[in-house]
């Protein structure tokens, strides 16, 4: 095993940082169409020369810090047979300041939490909550729950100048999401996969991905993930679970029999705890990345080669909670989340787990751990999707659907005056 691939177990150890992972120079334009790249053009971006327009897009303001792109990122694993290192989509969690957390400790590509399309076309409250940016979140992947193929499109569309992929939810195995049509009730309709992906790639220019469970008959896990790749899909990511399938261990031949029977990127999903796990994946399955969520909501520090989340993880998740403004609850929640002895210690996390206040919390994690600086770094502006197209700037979200799905409109029923007139009052937000 390399340096690079060795679980450091100092809290003090230094940051194994990802060759791909550090920012480039020039600047990269936020929407800007994905292109193949052939091997000599990847390696010049990695090796900090850019490519021949750097010069030029330096000076548009309105361009993002340059870093790979995803589809760049799959081209260098595939060179150097090492997995690009990815944060899974995680309702309420893998919001902006969880991924810049773990992108400082090696994470390559990060989602944004599954969204469902029509709540982000439809409520702007709803939209606010679930995605935000900023300039140095990149590259960034934002993952749709959708079973309409204009809803889903018409969502692509909008944030689309702000992210570096679109990814259709076509796994999650929720009870909720699975009623309503969402998640893996979708791989029961291989078509309407085939159709969302197809006019997805027509309307926008950058990737478009799905993420999918198996089935126990291979064969029909091949069959979905070659649909996918038929409609355009950029790569294709696998839980290696079925949907009825909760804690028991993930099936990598299930992973690899689609990794062996496409030819678009593939990549792992599921029991992702160590970099021991990443490597041993890899080699089993030969997909082009791993993706981690339970894991590094344990470890943000996990892709970094630590076994567990160092003082110097909990410095930077400080700092950025701070200098974020992130709810004392959240920032709360991530730490409890973190639960390695290691970490803190039984009686620490109880103390801590009492707190209810950022000068109260911080105080017991630097009692736990003295060398916690606590320090506010410069804060970033966030970037909220403004843009509107089609029907969605209509005060009426019944009459923006039904324009949307090109449904005939319902007659309104009278008016209720004793109803909240607020726009936010009836936003279907995930309940997870």
């Amino acid at each position: 095993m390399g340096d690079r691939d060795r679980e450091v177990l100092s809290d003090d150890a230094p940051l194994v940082e990802h060759p791909v992972a550090r920012r480039l120079p020039g600047r990269r334009k936020a929407g800007a169409a994905s292109v193949s790249v052939d091997q000599q053009q990847v390696q010049s971006r990695v090796s900090g020369k850019g490519d021949a327009d750097a010069e030029s897009r330096a000076g548009d303001d309105s361009a993002f810090p340059d870093y790979l792109t995803p589809l760049e990122l799959f081209a260098r694993a595939r060179e150097t047979k090492q997995p690009v290192r990815i944060c899974a989509p995680m309702v309420r969690y893998s919001k902006l300041g969880f991924r810049e957390l773990v992108r400082a400790f090696g994470c390559d590509l990060a989602y944004t939490p599954m969204t469902v399309a029509e709540n982000f076309i439809l409520s702007k409250r709803g939209r606010d909550n679930d995605f935000s940016t900023n300039e140095y979140d990149h590259p960034v992947i934002v993952q749709f729950a959708a079973k309409h193929t204009e809803m889903l499109c018409t969502a692509a569309e909008m944030v689309a100048p702000y992210v570096d992929g679109i990814d259709i939810n076509c796994g999650c195995p929720q009870r909720w999401a699975m009623s309503e049509g969402y998640g893996s009730a979708l791989l029961r309709k291989p078509q309407l996969i085939y159709d969302m992906v197809r006019a997805a790639k027509s309307r926008i220019t950058i990737p478009v991905s799905v993420k999918i469970r198996i089935n126990l008959d291979f064969k029909k896990t091949i069959e979905l993930a070659q649909t996918a790749e038929r409609a355009g899909a950029d790569w294709i990511a696998v839980h290696g679970r079925t949907p009825s399938m909760r804690h028991e261990p993930v099936i990598l031949e299930g992973i690899k029999a689609v990794k062996d029977n496409v030819s678009i990127p593939v990549v792992a999903n599921g029991d992702i705890n160590s970099m021991l796990d990443v490597n041993a994946v890899a080699a089993a399955t030969g997909v082009d990345g791993v993706m981690s969520a339970r894991g590094l909501l344990a470890n943000p520090a996990l892709f970094g080669g630590y076994a567990f989340a160092p003082a110097s993880c909990l410095d930077k998740w400080i700092q950025i909670a701070l200098s974020s403004r992130i709810p004392y609850s959240l920032f709360h929640t991530h730490v409890m989340n973190m639960d390695d002895p290691r970490v803190l210690s039984k009686e620490a996390r109880a103390r801590f787990f009492a707190t209810q206040s950022y000068d109260d919390g911080i105080a017991e994690l630097k009692r736990e751990h003295p060398s916690i600086q606590a320090h506010l770094a410069p804060l970033q502006p966030e970037r909220h999707c403004e843009k509107v197209i089609d029907a969605g700037d209509e005060p009426n979200k019944k009459a923006r659907r039904a324009a949307i799905l090109g449904l005939p409109l319902e007659p309104e029923l009278p008016a209720n005056p004793s109803a909240d007139a607020d726009d936010s009052s009836d936003v279907a937000l995930i309940p997870w």
